[in-house]
């Protein structure tokens, strides 16, 4: 696994600990928690544009779809 720096406020800081000893993990497990899920909101966003990008010009057939 890589290692990254993020430089935090003072403040996010405590608030990344306090929240990290509510869930019983360190601030390293949800840090890796949080950006993980960022990451798969980010492959669905571009999955989302792909087929966006694919269904351009479909609309009559997307419509009659619909009227099904």
């Amino acid at each position: 696994m890589n290692a990254i720096t993020v430089k935090v406020s003072p403040d996010v800081e405590e608030k990344l600990k306090a929240l990290a000893v509510l869930r019983g993990v360190d601030v390293s497990e949800l840090i890796e928690e949080a950006t993980s899920q960022m990451a798969a909101d980010y492959d669905a966003y571009k999955l989302f544009r792909e087929m966006q990008e694919e269904g351009r010009g479909l609309k009559e057939e997307a419509l009659a779809l619909l009227r099904k």
